[in-house]
């Protein structure tokens, strides 16, 4: 099991973006309902799902998320699981869509705030688009944390 942050709020992506705080919300909400979370992926690959989620949620700083990867049935979630533990891994980054009206331009500020987003999914990733947070080290994106 591990925890990390999908996606901090505040903060400028190498793209000019910035996550609002209740971005996710909508998302979360069908996700809870449903009973499926977005998908956890290998560096945004579509084909290579390497676990599963169990809890989504935003707090203060972010999308905080906990996830279980499937070491024990699927070859690449164990290679993951191999790069967490040995610290390769950048952190994690979300794969997404801006609904109609889901995100505005700030002149004032030259980002792009993204007020609501549509999540397909949340990645492990070398690298990502957001660097310095949480563990305040160049080249990572969030702090991931292992549990037994």
């Amino acid at each position: 099991t591990f925890i990390g942050y999908g996606s901090v709020f505040g903060n400028t992506d190498s793209y000019g973006d910035v996550v609002e705080k209740g971005a996710f919300k909508e998302s979360l909400s069908k996700a809870n309902s449903s009973g499926k979370m977005p998908a956890m992926l290998w560096q945004h690959k579509h084909d290579e799902p390497i676990g599963v989620w169990t809890e989504m949620a935003e707090d203060d700083h972010g999308l905080l998320v906990k996830g279980k990867l499937l070491i024990d049935d699927d070859p690449l979630a164990k290679r993951a699981y191999a790069h967490l533990k040995a610290g390769s891994v950048g952190g994690l980054s979300i794969g997404y869509s801006i609904p109609k009206g889901g995100g505005e331009w700030d002149d004032e500020a030259g980002v792009y705030r993204l007020k609501n987003v549509k999540l397909w999914e949340t990645s492990a990733r070398f690298s990502c688009v957001m660097q310095g947070l949480v563990d305040h080290k160049p080249n990572r994106c969030w702090l991931l944390v292992l549990k037994g």
